[in-house]
């Protein structure tokens, strides 16, 4: 809804009282609310699209970016920077925001004091300080789930702007937006933990253009306008048509084909019937898609340009993947995987880690059947990814002496390891690590949570 408030002005571009201004910015952030430890602050930047309505109101796209640590012996989140020792997460995060914007009071003609409210969403994930992995956290059933989230905030803003030429304004910003907690689905432990308020300043300068009139001395023009009696209402130049075009002795021309365009203006003069309703200007047939095939006898008239077609004008796909021959650039994929755009097997499986919930009884490491399923379509994905390494985390329950949990998940890693092997990865590729029974993701008082602590995990080295 905000995106099409923001966007509905547009095709009035032309009119004299509507300008548009772009800006780009630098400043500070931190965020403020949940438990300790504090996250401190740190730099942000942003970008900002404005359609101007009037010189008082608008409406405005924002965009800002950050990552901040926080510090075990932060005090407050107004702290600037953390000591790298001290960090124990990372909040890497993107808002976009979308806000209606009033210029409150001008002390100057140039200077001017607005406010805006409106909302948006910040995209966040809270990683490992060290190795920039995200975290796991339990779900709102007990689940597992990474600490990442698209979350809806309500949004404020108060700056100082002052235009020191027709088309550029610097401007002195504050916002505050409030995290609302809508589109979590963290537990509600984790959920009150987090911060709730997102503080920002910075400076920015915007290039305003388009409407003809600087945006700081709309109201002044206005006035003057309004005095001198002037009407708003501009004449409308006549544009006079050009006369029909006619033969030597002003008749009109012929059109021998039939397909509407005058032989002396027709560059395919002996057009097929067939084609008549899909010519151009020019009077030759349409091909929309450049594939060679008209459009007239092209059953697929529509395809991507640079798809090899057969002689129906449809695309070849050799390998039934979905892109055809042509823009494939891996014409010879195995059949049964997902691949991206460019017809390549999907390698995005690899950007996060995997969990195996293998079905263990209590002591043992040997992997059930729907696991090695699993391993057997990771195994495919590995051979094509020669350059990924994969480091394999076996885990138990609190069930027993810690030490010989240890040793239990480490055979865990090893078999694991030792069935890839078998599929045709090579073992340096490979490094497996016991480690016992930490990281719970489930509570092990029940039968459930110690088999879900019971599991595998696989993280992707590139």
């Amino acid at each position: 809804m905000l995106v099409a408030l923001l966007l509905l002005p547009l095709p009035a571009t032309a009119q004299d009282n509507q300008s548009f201004s772009f800006g780009a910015g630098l400043g500070g952030v931190t965020l403020g609310g949940g438990k300790p430890p504090r996250f401190t602050a740190g730099p942000a930047y942003h970008l900002n699209f404005a359609v101007h309505f009037s010189q008082r109101w608008r409406a405005e796209m924002g965009f800002y970016g950050y990552k901040l640590y926080d510090d075990l012996n932060a005090e407050s989140s107004l702290q600037i920077g953390s000591d790298k020792k001290d960090r124990t997460r990372g909040r890497k995060a993107y808002d976009l925001s979308f806000l209606v914007k009033l210029r409150l009071f001008s002390p100057a003609d140039n200077l001017g004091v607005v406010g805006g409210l409106g909302g948006g969403v910040s995209i966040w994930e809270i990683t490992d300080p060290q190795s920039d992995r995200i975290l796991l956290t339990s779900g709102a059933w007990g689940e597992p789930l990474e600490l990442t989230a698209t979350e809806i905030m309500l949004s404020s803003a108060l700056a100082l702007e002052y235009a020191f030429s027709e088309k550029w304004i610097a401007a002195i910003t504050f916002d505050a937006d409030y995290l609302t907690g809508a589109g979590l689905e963290f537990a509600n432990t984790i959920e009150d933990s987090l911060s709730r308020w997102g503080l920002r300043a910075g400076l920015s300068l915007a290039y305003a253009f388009g409407g003809g009139r600087k945006i700081s001395d709309w109201d002044r023009r206005e006035a003057a306008w309004s005095k001198a009696g002037e009407s708003s209402a501009k004449p409308t130049p006549k544009i006079s048509s050009p006369p029909p075009k006619t033969g030597k002795a002003g008749k009109s021309k012929t059109d021998k084909d039939g397909d509407g365009v005058p032989d002396g203006l027709d560059a395919c003069p002996n057009t097929d019937r067939k084609a008549y309703g899909f010519v151009d200007v020019y009077g030759c047939p349409v091909d929309s898609d450049f594939d060679g095939i008209p459009d007239y006898n092209d059953d697929c008239p529509d395809n991507q340009i640079g798809a090899t077609v057969d002689e129906n004008g449809c695309p070849r796909d050799s390998d039934s993947d979905g892109v055809p021959d042509g823009i494939d650039d891996c014409p010879n994929s195995e059949s049964g995987f997902a691949v991206d755009k460019y017809g390549c097997l999907d390698l995005s499986v690899l950007e996060k880690r995997m969990i195996l919930h293998i079905k263990y009884d209590p002591g043992s490491f040997e992997i059930d059947r729907a696991s090695k399923g699993k391993l057997k379509d990771l195994a495919t994905i590995l051979r094509k990814a020669y350059g990924v390494r994969v480091e394999i985390l076996g885990f138990t329950d609190n069930i027993g002496l810690p030490e010989d949990n240890r040793n239990l998940s480490q055979k865990r890693a090893n078999r694991v390891r030792d069935y890839l092997v078998s599929l045709g990865i090579e073992s340096n590729r490979l490094t497996p690590v016991g480690k016992g029974e930490i990281n719970f993701i489930a509570s092990n008082a029940t039968r459930e949570g110690r088999q879900k602590n019971r599991r595998v995990e696989l993280i992707f080295l590139k």
